[in-house]
C-alpha cells in the first residue's frame, strides 16, 4: 500500500480493514476447531472496548504526524520486519 502513495488515514483504514477480516475469519476457524473455549468468551466485550480506545488514541496521535514522516515510518517498519524475517530464516 505504501507504493500507491496513499494518504495516511486511508493507508491505516485499509490496513485495519484487511487485518480485521483476517482476524475475524481466523477466530471463527479457531473457535470451530476447539482452540477457543467458551469460558474465555467473557473477555470479548473488554477486548472490543480496548480496541475502540486504541483506535481513538491512534487517530489522535496520527494527526500530529506529517504525511511524509508517516510514509518514512511505514517504509522503515516494513524494512525492519523484512530484515527480521530474513535473519530468522538463515540457519
Amino acid at each position: 500500500m505504501a507504493a500507491f502513495n496513499l494518504e495516511k488515514n486511508i493507508f491505516i483504514a485499509t490496513s485495519a480493514a484487511i487485518d480485521f477480516a483476517i482476524d475475524f475469519t481466523r477466530t471463527i476457524v479457531y473457535f470451530f476447531n476447539g482452540y477457543i473455549k467458551t469460558d474465555i468468551l467473557i473477555y470479548i466485550p473488554f477486548l472490543i472496548v480496548i480496541s475502540w480506545v486504541g483506535t481513538y488514541i491512534g487517530k489522535y496521535i496520527l494527526q500530529f504526524i506529517p504525511q511524509e514522516k508517516f510514509k518514512q515510518i511505514a517504509l522503515g517498519l516494513i524494512l525492519f520486519i523484512g530484515i527480521v524475517m530474513f535473519v530468522k530464516i538463515i540457519p
